[in-house]
């Protein structure tokens, strides 16, 4: 109702799951029609507790959608989580985060034992790998440059939510760093 009395162009959210969902749900209760915008934390669990009602948010995206059928990347993780017999309800951003991280390690790892060897190998080692990596794209589900100052994803993407699905409405694009600028 505060919202609704304020009249915005646009709800933008950056909470994550249920957040979304009891949003639209209790704009739709008052039969208030919002924009909604938000981002990669408003994934296919919000829409599976929202349905048709999250249809048209429009979502700043740093991870490639289970719905893009055509990409390589999510037809192996879609391969594996048949495979695995996991159920619909599994089916969100986690699943993508988990084997983005996991193959990052795996390579930052990999390039901190070529640098300084098995014996040598410690946690410096491995962070100057990974304050080292530019454009890297696991899968290609995402993108990171990682600097000694900044360690977040460098590329997302604009999606919208259509048909319960999230597809992309644009190309990755360069994030730009919103950190203040005493701590860039």
């Amino acid at each position: 109702i505060r919202l609704k009395m304020r009249k915005p162009d646009w709800i933008y959210t950056n909470i994550a799951v249920a957040g979304a969902a009891a949003i639209v749900k209790s704009a739709q209760s008052i039969k208030y029609k919002i924009n909604l915008g938000g981002n990669t934390t408003l994934d296919w669990s919000s829409i599976m507790l929202a349905g048709d009602l999250l249809n048209g948010t429009t979502l700043v995206y740093a991870i490639k959608s289970w719905d893009d059928t055509e990409d390589p990347g999510t037809q192996l993780l879609t391969k594996w989580f048949n495979e695995k017999k996991r159920k619909p309800t599994e089916r969100t951003g986690v699943y993508h985060l988990a084997w983005m991280y996991v193959l990052t390690v795996k390579e930052v790892t990999s390039r901190a034992v070529d640098a300084v060897g098995w014996d040598k190998l410690d946690g410096t080692a491995v962070k100057e790998q990974m304050e080292k990596l530019k454009d890297f794209s696991p899968l290609g589900l995402a993108y990171f440059s990682f600097t000694p100052k900044k360690h977040s994803p460098s590329k997302a993407y604009i999606a919208r939510i259509k048909d319960k699905k999230i597809v992309s409405i644009g190309e990755w694009r360069e994030l730009p760093d919103l950190r203040p600028a005493e701590y860039r």
